[in-house]
């Protein structure tokens, strides 16, 4: 059975006015509290209940019965008064305890004058790390000593625990709590400082009474010594004789010993791995000398390991390098030949789209055009899993107003639902109105993979709902719903595994890759989230994840946005552009694009080209091709700009590729291209590149 006992006050302070309270004499020969050494008890959770100035015990108000609150750190308390919280005690329920608790935080004064809050709770005096300490080393139920730096002085304090375990007080090993004693370092070291001085002054008088003797015995005793001194000369003597008889002999036999050992170390030093020492002997050093060749031969094995080991890694090394690299110039070579005839392709189709009436024609040209897209967005798939696949990826965030992002993510998607007479219920919410930094491209493409598949798999006349919010923990939650296709049970674990559809079935009837939702998980993973999949719905599908957002205070970006649009609704046809392309399909649709801005231009078919005519005519602004015949792009922007260290002049060069791999911006960046364009182009991104550099101060004095 149990034992159960109550402590009164007095009782409890028992325990820190007194040594010890079952004692004969409990008021102990040390100074007390107000002198120095500090005396608490303290429950299981931290509180004082015991204290030599009786003031500073946690308690409750005899009026209301509400427990006062403890002092707390002046951190605790800014936040208290940010709060909308009026109870202090009501705020501290859910404040995290004992953080990060240092000397450099400070007590919140006011509280004690105003309000006369004195009682000590350790978990929120995150001013006096002493705390922390205490709860550490009681925790287990034990207790020690520690030294801190407390008030100007160094303090010695202890902690030990109470093993009271009945009752609630046996559900941590701290029991019913802990006692803790401060001192002055100085202090702590009285007893000891004073027993040394008792110690020396018993000394002192032994040294008198021994003075004393060997002054009466003075005579007898020098005889004695005289004795003594003669025989332990004769002894001294022949002892010594004797042990460096023994020494040489011995020097001789470990020396020689020793000289095989260093042999054998130097040998090794030297990489002579087959060298063995002759053992001599079975005493120790013969017992080393064949430890020596034991340890010798499992060396020369490992390094024989080695070596074959290493020329494997060599070999495996090397042929994984090989295999990205072909992997990576495949990747490039199959974006550059694909996009290269599908921006001519794209390009035209675009234009003949603006000039065409015929209803069938346009439908036909719309399926080109879509044909086209679908090329290019499984191109842009298999690149996006390449760099994911690799870790070749990174966060590029930028300031956006989030709520008009979405909006204008969702409208994209309006044409799509109305040809399929899809029901599109979007909800977002007014609180992410704000200026955020995101990686508004990946975040895109994550959405229009979502919601693409959401439409994509929905049947006529069917229901896509999504959730846009802002939740409490400062994320981004987005859901997306569709009632249409349910993906089967055992293919949900799987659905985001690379080149997965629901079935076989799903592929042929719908198309795709597979790899939409394995980019957009990574995607998300990327944006420290995770990409889940509901898999209590019963219809259709519902994919969701949550982001954080990184919300910051900024003017209205509005007024910048309009200037925007109006710059790229007008530009300034009184420019003189040097296109370069080497590519015949592609020579014809940049001099459509060129003519139907209005735009004065020269058509380069290589780099060689480009430098000659930049030498002999002024341009506003170069589109430069990257691969091309005899000079490639980057190789004709570093001759111009030689040229332009010379003039004193600079033009804004673009690139137009086909490349797409993660670096290729970057290389036309430090070669001193100005900006980059990816193939397909349409109007839209010549008319944007143009508006932007419009603006400049083109082809005048750097």
């Amino acid at each position: 059975g149990y034992i159960a006992f109550a402590l009164d006050h007095r009782h409890i302070m028992e325990f820190t006015d007194s040594l010890d309270p079952h004692a004969e004499n409990t008021k102990q020969d040390i100074a007390d509290a107000g002198s120095g050494n500090y005396a608490f008890m303290w429950d299981n959770k931290g509180r004082n209940i015991s204290h030599a100035r009786d003031y500073f015990i946690v308690g409750y108000d005899k009026q209301t019965g509400e427990q006062v609150p403890g002092w707390i750190s002046l951190d605790i308390a800014n936040k208290f008064n940010k709060s909308q919280e009026k109870n202090l005690n009501t705020f501290l329920k859910n404040y995290p305890q004992f953080q990060e608790q240092s000397l450099k935080k400070k007590p919140n004064i006011t509280q004690l004058t105003n309000k006369g809050e004195v009682g000590l709770d350790c978990r929120y005096l995150n001013f006096a790390p002493q705390c922390q300490g205490w709860m550490d080393l009681t925790k287990e139920g034990s207790y020690g000593s520690f030294v801190i730096f407390w008030s100007g002085v160094w303090k010695l304090t202890t902690a030990a625990a109470i093993p009271y375990y009945t009752g609630q007080y046996g559900e941590t090993k701290r029991g019913f709590g802990f006692v803790t004693i401060g001192a002055n370092v100085d202090e702590f070291h009285l007893a000891a400082n004073k027993t040394k001085k008792n110690i020396d002054t018993i000394l002192d008088k032994q040294v008198q009474i021994m003075k004393q003797e060997l002054d009466e015995n003075k005579f007898n005793i020098m005889n004695y010594i005289n004795s003594l001194t003669n025989e332990l000369i004769i002894v001294t003597f022949l002892m010594l004789v004797i042990v460096i008889a023994i020494a040489i002999w011995m020097s001789n036999i470990v020396t020689n010993k020793i000289k095989n050992l260093l042999n054998g170390t130097q040998a090794y030093s030297k990489h002579h791995f087959d060298y063995r020492i002759n053992v001599t002997s079975k005493d120790e050093i013969g017992e080393l000398e064949h430890s020596f060749n034991d340890m010798a031969d499992e060396i020369k094995e490992l390094i024989d390991v080695q070596l074959n080991t290493n020329a494997l890694l060599d070999i495996k090394v090397k042929e994984a390098n090989a295999a990205s690299k072909a992997k990576s110039d495949f990747l490039a070579s199959m974006s550059h030949e694909i996009r290269t005839p599908l921006n001519a392709i794209l390009g035209f189709i675009g234009i003949l789209k603006a000039q065409e009436n015929n209803n069938s024609n346009l439908e036909y040209y719309s399926i080109i055009e879509t044909s086209g897209e679908n090329l290019i967005k499984i191109i842009n798939d298999i690149l996006d899993f390449s760099k994911i696949e690799s870790d070749n990826i990174q966060l590029d965030t930028i300031k956006v107003n989030l709520y008009s992002e979405l909006k204008t993510i969702i409208k994209q998607f309006t044409q799509n639902t109305n040809k399929k007479a899809l029901t599109f219920n979007v909800h977002i919410s007014e609180k992410l109105s704000k200026d955020v930094l995101i990686d508004l491209l990946k975040l895109t493409q994550v959405l229009n993979n979502l919601i693409s598949n959401a439409i994509k798999f929905s049947n006529n006349n069917g229901n896509i709902t999504i959730e846009m919010s802002h939740t409490k923990n400062n994320n981004l939650f987005v859901s997306v719903e569709n009632d249409g296709i349910e993906i089967a049970k055992e293919k949900q674990a799987i659905i985001f595994d690379a080149f997965t559809q629901e079935d076989n079935t799903t592929t042929r009837k719908f198309g795709g890759t597979g790899l939409g939702l394995t980019i957009s998980k990574k995607l998300i993973e990327f944006m420290h989230g995770e990409l889940k999949l509901d898999t209590l719905k019963q219809n259709g599908a519902k994919f969701y994840f949550e982001i954080p957002l990184n919300i910051i205070h900024t003017q209205d970006t509005k007024e910048t946005i309009l200037i925007e649009q109006n710059m790229i609704e007008s530009i300034n046809t009184d420019i003189s552009i040097l296109v370069v392309e080497d590519n015949p399909a592609n020579q014809m649709y940049m001099k459509v694009l060129m003519k139907k801005l209005s735009l004065k231009f020269e058509l380069a078919n290589n780099g060689i080209e480009a430098v000659e005519l930049y030498k002999t005519k002024e341009f506003d602004l170069i589109l430069m091709d990257e691969n091309m015949p005899e000079m490639s792009g980057s190789e004709a922007t570093i001759e111009i700009r030689k040229i332009e260290q010379k003039t004193k002049k600079h033009i804004p060069i673009i690139a137009l590729t086909a490349n797409a791999l993660k670096g290729d911006k970057e290389r036309f960046l430090q070669v001193g291209m100005d900006d980059y364009l990816q193939k397909p182009i349409n109007i839209s991104s010549i008319k944007n590149i143009i508006s932007k550099y419009n603006s400049l101060t083109i082809n005048k004095g750097l």
